[in-house]
């Protein structure tokens, strides 16, 4: 059985190698006209409610931990999803210096650019590895039961075959 700690750091540890009241009863469709934050609240939900099959489903089957099995969502409903956004790699790489950077100095453009460049270089490169379409981040905001603050992941989803996928 997975605490949610572990849950979130899980899927923190792995989203940093990626809708206000979103945590609902309804699971989305993937496929088609859905996208990463789509496939990112899928999971979620399902593993709010236990939900292997649906997990599964929205894992790439090249995840780290696909195919989630039985137990492994266990007790990971005392968490709310606040906010579930796309953000570009920009976005991505800000979030990530603002979270572990040296707070007294500022980033210049350069080196904001160059980790810019190196982690589109790296998501390129996993594509290609994987055979799938695209990519996207999704920058999830949660928020334990027990804690009052919220926790901000970066998730990374993919686009095989048309339909998007979580990267774990």
């Amino acid at each position: 059985m997975v605490s949610r700690r572990g849950f979130l750091s899980g899927v923190a540890s792995t989203g940093a190698v990626a809708i206000a009241g979103c945590s609902s009863s309804s699971v989305p469709v993937i496929g088609g006209d859905s996208g990463p934050e789509d496939a990112v609240e899928q999971y979620l939900t399902a593993g709010q409610s236990g939900d292997i099959e649906a997990a599964n489903e929205v894992l790439h089957p090249e995840s780290s931990i696909y195919p989630v099995e039985e137990g492994d969502l266990e007790n990971e409903d005392d968490f709310t999803v606040n906010d579930i956004d796309q953000v570009s790699t920009r976005e991505r790489v800000e979030w990530e210096m603002e979270q572990f950077g040296d707070s007294g100095d500022e980033a210049t453009e350069e080196e904001i650019q160059d980790r810019v460049e190196r982690l589109d270089q790296d998501a390129e490169e996993e594509l290609d590895e994987l055979g799938a379409d695209d990519y996207a981040w999704v920058l999830v905001s949660l928020q334990g039961d027990d804690d009052d603050e919220d926790e901000e992941v970066p998730l990374v989803t993919v686009q095989d075959d048309g339909d998007w996928y979580l990267l774990l």
